[in-house]
């Protein structure tokens, strides 16, 4: 299905492979489950980082999931039911209402690096103008050494690490809203 994906948009997928349990261990490891709060996946694709969101124990009441494509939606619908799933572009985060809680963190799969710069300023800005202080934002990527655009988004970063038990290994940040 990815492949499929890629084939029809290759700058919306970054991987034709899902991401890996690791990786996905490793970025759900920096939400706060203890807190009260959305957690908003952007790029949910086939589910694997989804499935170690719920793992963590966030729950599905709380989990609001972005994929674009709507067959991906689909897909993520039927393997998790009751799960709120927008097929929708992440930069229209701002049109979500979300019943007076706050956004505690965002995890995103989004190829930022590799989507047109104008989509990405959109994503960065409607996402970072919905967190408060504290809020985090955990981005993987497959580019190690460019700078991330959540840092011209107001954020700051206050983690990173690489997970070499993904393929390809990938590479997490998180942000904190300042």
């Amino acid at each position: 299905m990815l492949l499929h994906e890629f084939i029809k948009n290759p700058q919306s997928v970054g991987s034709v492979l899902s991401s890996s349990p690791q990786l996905g261990k490793r970025m759900a490891s920096y939400i706060d489950t203890a807190e009260d709060g959305w957690v908003i996946e952007f790029g949910g694709g086939t589910g694997s980082i989804t499935h170690e969101i719920l793992q963590r124990g966030v729950l599905k009441r709380q989990l609001l999931v972005f994929e674009k494509s709507k067959i991906m939606a689909h897909k993520l619908q039927r393997r998790f039911p009751g799960l709120k799933i927008v097929s929708e572009d992440a930069a229209r985060i701002n049109f979500v209402r979300l019943g007076g809680l706050k956004i505690k963190a965002i995890v995103s799969s989004l190829p930022l690096r590799s989507l047109p710069q104008k989509d990405v300023l959109s994503i960065v800005k409607a996402s970072a103008e919905m967190l408060s202080a504290g809020a985090k934002v955990i981005q993987f990527t497959y580019l190690f050494r460019s700078a991330s655009p959540w840092l011209d988004a107001g954020m700051r970063k206050v983690s990173s690490e690489i997970v070499w038990g993904n393929f390809p290994p990938a590479k997490i940040e998180v942000f904190e809203r300042c």
